[in-house]
């Protein structure tokens, strides 16, 4: 492995320092001027680095994301079953946020506001978010899931969305080791595979209930995308 530059080794210390800042003083109350002095630069060095401090943040962002891509690559070698597929993922994508877990505390109180570019569903993370969807469909890829044709296309979006509110929910989440959330995966899961199922059943209004679905994704994909434009 080569050996970083001093220009990276600065980099990454700032990174760190400011994860950690973010942690224990809080997002807010933290600024670029209190990173740079607890990492013993110049102001002006962790300017140079980044604009601002919401930047380190969406570098927390991408690290993630790159390497839960890598370790999906794994997973679905591995079996064919989408339960165990995504399963697997989001355990993953838990252990990789658990050393940032109050930091994730801390941003999860701007993850609605999509003006704010710490949100997941802001426009600075859509690069991120659009990797995420695609991460999603490579789990559903090969796998042994079967669904109604006029799901598949937002079925990923869908499963993304689902995703998000686990990792918000194991953030909030003070039981030890956050088992109510580990709990609630496991049956949650199981329940949508179910649903998946059923929506190949030729059932009385199932029609109905798919176009519903379809609107709602569209809705929510459209709100987001309206939050971005300045009034």
């Amino acid at each position: 492995m080569s050996k970083l530059s001093k220009s990276d080794q600065t980099r990454e210390k700032i990174l760190t320092v400011g994860w950690n800042l973010f942690q224990k003083k809080g997002f807010e109350q933290s600024s670029m001027r209190d990173i740079a002095q607890t990492a013993g630069v110049a102001t002006g060095a962790a300017y140079y680095y980044f604009k601002r401090k919401e930047d380190l943040v969406l570098e927390l962002y991408k690290r993630v994301q790159a390497e839960c891509e890598k370790q999906t690559e794994q997973v679905i070698a591995k079996t064919k079953s989408f339960e165990k597929r995504f399963y697997d993922v989001i355990q993953l994508n838990l252990k990789q946020l658990s050393p940032y877990r109050k930091l994730m505390l801390v941003l999860a109180e701007n993850s609605m506001n999509f003006k704010n570019s710490v949100s997941p569903f802001s426009v600075e993370n859509k690069k991120i978010r659009t990797s995420a969807i695609g991460n999603v469909n490579k789990i559903i890829q090969g796998s042994n899931i079967k669904v109604h044709s006029s799901l598949l296309n937002i079925l990923p979006t869908i499963l993304w969305l689902y995703e998000m509110a686990i990792v918000l929910l194991w953030t909030y989440d003070s039981s030890t080791h956050q088992k109510k959330t580990q709990q609630f995966l496991k049956l949650s899961l199981k329940l949508i595979c179910i649903l998946l199922k059923i929506s190949l059943l030729p059932i009385p209004g199932k029609k109905g209930i798919l176009q519903m679905v379809q609107s709602i994704t569209s809705m929510a994909t459209d709100i987001i995308q309206r939050s971005y434009k300045k009034p």
